[in-house]
């Protein structure tokens, strides 16, 4: 079984057993720019849904139920990501084969990052502004946004609802994959 199934199966098997209302649950997603009251997400999500994404299967599942999808991202912090990756001196480059100087490589490291701290404060303050008691959230983000937690209110409670053994084995596939 490949690692992206292994890991959904294990990540719905988890938010299954979970033994909350439902009702209650907020859906915070990294790249989410629309809430649940747009009409282009849900036909966006139900098309990736029928195309087997197991990301939108999911959150289908979770709003079948009841749970309330939150806009999370800002669109033009999300559009930014196009200045270094794909940015088209990169494409440029690739095509007319030359390498990727050091300091254009540290250049389009160091905007990379900023872009991720600035989306990662807008994560936590979608959170912090559309959290509160007595809703629950289920935030689904990718690896890369590692900041996030520290713009939290210090009155929000963070859990990773896979278990211990299956957390562990899938960071130490991507840390494996990195490699």
């Amino acid at each position: 079984m490949k690692f992206a199934e292994r890991f959904w199966d294990v990540l719905t098997e988890s938010v299954e057993k979970l033994n909350i209302p439902w009702h209650l649950a907020i859906i915070y997603q990294d790249t989410q720019v629309f809430s649940a009251a747009d009409t282009v997400f849900a036909q966006e999500h139900r098309n990736l849904a029928r195309k087997g994404g197991r990301n939108s299967q999911l959150i289908l599942w979770l709003m079948d139920r009841g749970a309330w999808l939150e806009r999370t991202e800002h669109h033009k912090l999300l559009g930014m990501k196009e200045l270094y990756s794909p940015d088209p001196t990169a494409i440029d480059i690739f095509l007319k084969k030359k390498p990727i100087s050091p300091d254009e490589r540290s250049r389009q490291g160091k905007l990379r990052d900023r872009i991720m701290l600035l989306r990662d404060r807008y994560i936590a303050h979608r959170i912090n502004c559309t959290l509160g008691e007595p809703k629950i959230g289920l935030l689904f983000l990718g690896s890369s946004h590692r900041t996030f937690l520290h713009y939290l209110s210090p009155d929000i409670e963070v859990r990773n609802i896979l278990a211990r053994e299956d957390y562990k084995r899938f960071l130490l596939f991507l840390h494996e994959r990195k490699s």
